[in-house]
């Protein structure tokens, strides 16, 4: 996709960028104009609140991409942060489904895709996440696709496979008209 057709947003990068792109982008079509968002970060943290709680109580909603319930898709994060955990000699954040929610329950806690599954079903909205290659927007393989009704989600993300996992950040892209 031509990055051109977009404006890439910056926001904080303080672990809850994922939460604030949304707020972003739902504040901009609020208003209809590219403004600053103003409390984003208490904005931000009831979005993140809204996404947990969907989460807890959806924990069997299938995936429609992979077939896979939510808490089958959590315990797959689970998994992969003990052995991120063990390889870091680290203690792990979570080690459960429950932990894991409590964990993604803080401001620090990085949304992932289980998260942007939460954020496409609250909104009915699809979620399209992209990274740069080259001179083009490609899509990196997160995001949900729930519908066509053209009222899409568009995100970046910086993706690098050897960027440190705290490195990784979202921004808002905002379509030009």
């Amino acid at each position: 996709m031509d990055p051109k057709l977009f404006r890439k947003l910056s926001v904080s990068g303080d672990g809850s960028c994922f939460f604030h792109s949304l707020v972003t982008i739902f504040y901009i079509e609020k208003k209809g104009s590219i403004v600053p968002v103003p409390n984003i970060k208490n904005k931000s943290k009831e979005l993140r609140r809204k996404c947990i709680n969907w989460l807890q109580k959806n924990l069997n909603y299938k995936v429609l991409e992979t077939g896979l319930s939510i808490r089958q898709e959590i315990e797959d994060a689970v998994m992969v942060e003990g052995q991120t955990a063990k390889n870091a000699n680290r203690e792990e954040k979570y080690t459960d489904v429950n932990g894991y929610l409590e964990y993604m329950k803080d401001m620090d806690g990085y949304a992932g895709q289980i998260e942007i599954y939460a954020n496409a079903e609250l909104y009915q909205r699809n979620v399209r996440v992209f990274n740069r290659h080259g001179n083009k927007l490609n899509n990196m393989g997160l995001g949900y696709e729930l519908n066509n009704n053209g009222n899409d989600i568009f995100l970046f993300h910086n993706f690098k496979k050897k960027m440190s996992a705290g490195l990784h950040h979202f921004e808002p892209l905002i379509l030009k008209d």
